[in-house]
């Protein structure tokens, strides 16, 4: 029997992980803090949530949650309501749960997690289980919405088995989401360690309270509680080149990013490091590193998505024509003008590496190229976490159609591709 290979699983080679199983099953129940926007009422909230756990048109169950609500028409706006869904173990790789919502005309993926999904979802979250192109969404299709969740962590306490998936906004401060919990500061940071409470976005994991509101302790699920579980070393590498990753083996499906930058800085704002040296690639690394000397995380997340486009196309972050840097551009420009074309796929055909010839699952590159536009975004604030990314990936791999390796073989210059040459 041919082994099989996804597209997905090539790119696990890239990510500074190990990628194994991360759970076995998932818990019976989670809870999605939903933040009421102005123009949404229950009736709504309980269509787009709709699970197993609260099915269509059932008020009752997300008011047991909420008894500050006294019926179904008096919920206002501004407030967060609990939610109840599902926790489920996806692909073996991740706890969450994939809801379905049916578009309507002019719908997005930006509106879709933004304010239907009140930022339980994200659009690189949103991509790799769906097969629209982000700018043409077709009308009453189902789309594949997937929220994270959390089914505790025995290593932090037995005493909590119920957790809420929070969006964090602006304003919110470790302080606060504790009071919302009600529970100490120091137990909310632990389940989510390394978190910043007051960056205005991205989800935490708190307990969460049943419908006699008391805590539930925790089971054993064998499930891995993800935020926990995936880690991300926020130190800003500044620049990430293809050439300095080195796989340790095909089994270990984990790398090593061997270039480490010596730099001069100093603290700014918002855990950024001002760099009194530039020591990174234009090509590589985001405009505002190059041209003020802003070093995050973020950095890291761009530089990522630049290779994304460079394992796509084989090319360099800079295309230079006919060998002159004067009539160069960059591999992101590239990309981005095949992204915005309303079918993109025959654009990004002429930037996919020409050795691989037809034998690669088209939607499969569209998805990556995708996720690398988000990883490049402008704002840096807009790109990513790369926890996020990572089980985006590992998701994709899993979900793709499959891909024959014994047609690697049948292409010398694939053979040596693969083997580093």
């Amino acid at each position: 029997m041919v082994p099989q290979l996804g597209l997905g699983f090539l790119v696990l080679f890239l990510v500074c992980y190990t990628t194994e199983s991360r759970c076995n099953k998932g818990c019976d129940l989670a809870l999605a803090s939903y933040y009421v926007w102005s123009e949404s009422n229950l009736t709504f909230i309980v269509d787009v949530m709709q699970s197993q756990i609260m099915p269509e048109n059932n008020f009752d169950v997300v008011l047991s949650y909420n008894k500050q609500i006294p019926n179904k028409d008096s919920v206002q706006s501004d407030i967060r309501i609990n939610v109840p869904f599902p926790c489920d173990c996806i692909n073996g790789a991740f706890l969450g749960h994939v809801f379905e919502y049916t578009t309507i005309t002019g719908d997005t993926y930006d509106k879709i997690a933004n304010p239907y999904y009140a930022n339980l979802t994200t659009i690189p979250w949103l991509l790799p289980f769906n097969n629209y192109s982000e700018n043409r969404i077709p009308s009453n299709v189902p789309i594949n919405v997937t929220v994270n969740c959390s089914c505790g962590n025995s290593e932090i306490s037995k005493d909590y088995g119920l957790f809420v998936t929070y969006p964090l906004r602006p304003g919110d401060t470790l302080e606060s989401v504790a009071a919302a919990a009600n529970v100490s500061r120091d137990l909310v940071q632990r389940y989510n360690d390394g978190i910043n409470f007051s960056q205005g976005s991205g989800l935490v994991y708190i307990p969460g309270r049943d419908q006699d509101n008391s805590y539930r302790p925790l089971k054993n699920t064998g499930s891995l509680d993800i935020s926990a579980y995936w880690f991300y070393e926020d130190y800003p590498h500044s620049d990430i080149w293809t050439s300095d990753m080195h796989c340790s083996g095909w089994s270990a499906l984990s790398v090593t990013l061997c270039v480490f930058w010596i730099l001069q800085k100093e603290e700014g704002e918002g855990g950024s490091i001002a760099v009194n040296t530039f020591s990174g690639s234009i090509g590589s690394c985001g405009n505002r590193y190059a041209q003020y000397g802003d070093v995050s995380p973020k950095v890291d997340v761009y530089a990522f998505g630049v290779v994304l486009y460079e394992l796509i196309s084989a090319k360099e972050a800079v295309v230079k024509a006919n060998g002159s840097l004067a009539e160069s551009k960059g591999l992101v420009a590239l990309f981005e003008d095949a992204l915005n074309q309303p079918d993109p796929k025959e654009d990004l055909c002429k930037l996919v590496d020409p050795r691989l010839g037809d034998g690669y699952p088209l939607d499969s590159v569209v998805k990556m190229a995708q996720l690398a536009k988000a990883c490049t975004q402008e704002n840096p604030q807009l790109r990513p976490s790369m926890r996020s990314i990572v089980v985006a990936l590992m998701t994709l791999s899993s979900s793709t159609e499959d891909w024959d390796v014994g047609s690697f073989y049948e292409n010398q210059a694939l053979v040596g591709l693969m083997s580093g040459r």
